[in-house]
């Protein structure tokens, strides 16, 4: 490859970044009443751009990532940056979470998370500046509380109990016979409280594989 070659997709990427000054708002959260730049008007703008300088972009695949009581779940992208000579820049296992919620399920939240990775990837492949903020920029967490598990966290610990075959009823019940006050709401359980939780679950699955006369029990 010629040096003309390698330098021909650094060059249109140059031309590709000076030709993004900002991309403007084009929606309004009506909660909250503000306007932002939605993933859609940054994936549009951002094409136009790579396509003026002659350069394309293509996921060429994405993995989910199922989440655990340290992290929530995840999509993991690869994209590919092609550039019309026939050069190409490869990035692999881009994360993005997947935050499944009420009224929001699994498949909702995969389908935003998608949309708004590639869109944030965007603005950082072209260095777009940001206009007072995008969706994820504006959105309000001033209700988050660190350190507990929030709705994935929960999510997953149904899940865990679930296919235990364990009542989530079960486990509050032995919280509180040891002492162990937790809030209605699984979400705003503890971080801290999960190793006692994960090794009483197993303790439990034990109890139950013996009763029902089995030995097969996996550890977690």
């Amino acid at each position: 490859m010629s040096k003309t070659e390698r330098n021909s997709m650094a060059a249109a990427l140059l031309v590709a970044q000076s030709t993004m000054r900002g991309v403007s708002k084009d929606a309004t959260n009506s909660h909250h009443r503000y306007e932002y730049v939605s993933a859609e008007q940054m994936i549009g703008a951002a094409r136009a751009a790579l396509h003026a300088a002659e350069l394309s972009l293509v996921r060429t695949a994405w993995h989910f990532m199922d989440g655990n009581d340290a992290r929530p779940s995840l999509v993991l992208c690869d994209y590919t940056l092609l550039h019309s000579s026939g050069e190409r820049m490869d990035f692999a296992g881009l994360p993005w979470p997947v935050i499944e919620q009420n009224g929001r399920p699994l498949d909702k939240a995969l389908a935003g998370a998608l949309t708004t990775s590639l869109s944030y990837f965007l603005r950082d492949l072209l260095l777009i500046p940001k206009v007072d903020g995008e969706e994820v920029d504006r959105r309000d967490d001033s209700q988050h509380v660190a350190g507990v598990l929030g709705v994935p966290g929960a999510v997953a610990l149904r899940k865990r109990l679930k296919e235990a075959g364990i009542e989530a009823t079960e486990l509050t019940t032995v919280m509180k016979s040891k002492g162990v006050e937790v809030p209605d709401d699984m979400a705003q359980w503890s971080k801290d409280l999960m190793p006692r939780i994960s090794t009483w679950i197993l303790k439990r699955r034990k109890e139950m594989a013996a009763a029902d006369g089995g030995s097969d029990v996996t550890a977690e």
